[in-house]
């Protein structure tokens, strides 16, 4: 395991070689929304995200693009300041996991990143999260919760699943995973380049709009729930 301050910011010289990698990084977030995912369902963390550079830049979840479009989540770009916004000076611990794979894997999964991110086509698995603690997951047509995508990625990269990608939870990774620690902490503790604009874009109010766009979502994604599984 590799203790760098620097991860996310300044890159060491010798950091990468010539292989290809894949990142991914579970995190316990202190949103309301992670509180309650990680009450609901008993797990310790709570998020994930995946990256395909050593600087975790640019990293990617399925999540909302807004705190209000909770119903609206999908493949974003994730901004760093969420992570520690909520957390009102308590520590965000996280772990990143640092995976090899071959350059036709890392193709496949960077195809797939190019696919899905910011493709309305491509929807949260919303209700294989809320109905996690009774049926423990369950695959939805061209969707994915962050954990779900995350460990999709890896088994298109050809790492052999234990069971459906739709079955895992971020507190599975330390153990699946155990070989590819790459950093454990606080997200703070980690220099990156911040970005000074990300509140007011992040935190714009409620209109008409997002309202019938997240009640479109919903019957959507309900639909594919019912009707599509897979």
């Amino acid at each position: 395991m590799q203790n760098r301050k620097n991860l996310f910011g300044i890159q060491e010289s010798n950091q990468e070689d010539s292989g290809k990698y894949l990142y991914i990084m579970i995190s316990k977030t202190s949103n309301r929304l992670s509180r309650l995912i990680r009450k609901f369902g008993k797990v310790h963390y709570s998020h994930a995200a995946i990256s395909l550079h050593s600087n975790m830049k640019p990293l990617y979840a399925f999540a909302r693009p807004r705190h209000h479009s909770v119903f609206l989540a999908g493949l974003i770009q994730e901004k760093y300041e969420r992570y520690t916004y909520f957390a009102e000076g308590l520590p965000v611990p996280i772990m990143i996991f640092r995976i090899p794979v071959s350059p036709e894997a890392y193709d496949k999964v960077s195809e797939s990143i190019e696919l899905m991110e910011n493709n309305p086509e491509y929807m949260y698995n919303l209700f294989s999260m809320l109905l996690f603690p009774v049926k423990k997951g369950f695959q939805t047509n061209r969707s994915f919760t962050c954990i779900e995508y995350a460990v999709y990625l890896l088994e298109l990269a050809g790492y052999p699943l234990e069971k459906h990608y739709s079955k895992y939870t971020p507190d599975d990774l330390p153990e699946f995973l155990k070989d590819y620690i790459y950093y454990q902490g606080d997200i703070r503790d980690i220099e990156y380049e911040k970005d000074e604009n990300w509140e007011p874009d992040y935190f714009k109010p409620i209109s008409i709009t997002l309202i019938k766009d997240s009640f479109v979502a919903v019957v959507r994604i309900m639909y594919r729930t019912i009707f599509k599984r897979k």
